[in-house]
């Protein structure tokens, strides 16, 4: 609810509606491979493309087709702007114009709340209804009954070896060789309810909850996994 802040030698730089932002609440920022960084908002819902201290809008005037506010965003390696957010389905920004993929295309919610892409270049989106693969054009849903602990996802990760994690508001999930495998507060997770996946180099994975932030060995899961934890 503060706008945008920018941390360089050791310095903070804050901005907000005077520098050309619609609204205060900054719910997501990405980088493309072009090294620019994009800021997505609620309250109204807009995308902006900042460089150079001067924020560029694209709001839903100009075609962003996402309602309430800006989620998720994320840059794949074929040069597409994928963004998600409060409602609108999936949004795909290419060549200065939006297209957008709904429930109607197969996504199993317009609700998204995360977005990445495999080493394959499959898209996985997490929505607040399941987990979709977008490939070859087809989107594949997968939910609880495919072994994820929830089918809100709120954040995926892939990790160094390949392994993709996935954050739900039911406990974390890992898929490995076509297969899903949850682990909730039963299995002695901290918290089920995972915002934020990350890896450090000394093979652990760090996340963010409603309760604070935790890590956890990518050992121990598969000490659980072999009855040995």
């Amino acid at each position: 609810g503060g706008g945008l802040s920018r941390y360089e030698n050791e310095r903070f730089t804050n901005f907000a509606t005077e520098h050309g932002l619609r609204s205060h609440f900054v719910w997501a920022i990405a980088e493309d491979l072009e090294g620019r960084i994009w800021v997505g908002t609620g309250r109204p819902a807009g995308l902006y493309l900042f460089h150079d201290g001067v924020f560029t809008s694209f709001g839903r005037r100009k075609g962003l087709p996402i309602e309430g506010g800006v989620r998720a965003i994320f840059a794949d390696r074929e040069g597409n702007l994928w963004i998600g957010g409060d409602g609108g389905g999936l949004g795909r920004f290419r060549d200065g114009a939006f297209s957008s993929f709904t429930v109607r295309d197969g996504l199993p919610s317009n609700l998204i709340r995360a977005i990445d892409q495999d080493r394959e270049g499959n898209l996985w989106i997490g929505t607040n209804d399941g987990l979709c693969r977008f490939r070859q054009g087809q989107f594949q849903r997968y939910t609880k009954e495919d072994g994820l602990a929830h089918n809100a996802v709120y954040a995926i990760h892939q990790d160094s070896e390949g392994v993709i994690w996935f954050g739900t508001q039911g406990g974390l999930t890992r898929r490995v060789d076509g297969r899903f495998r949850s682990y909730t507060t039963r299995d002695g997770l901290f918290q089920n309810v995972i915002y934020r996946i990350l890896e450090d180099g000394e093979q652990n994975l760090w996340m963010s909850s409603n309760r604070g932030i935790f890590s956890v060995s990518k050992k121990a899961f598969a000490d659980i996994d072999q009855g040995r934890l």
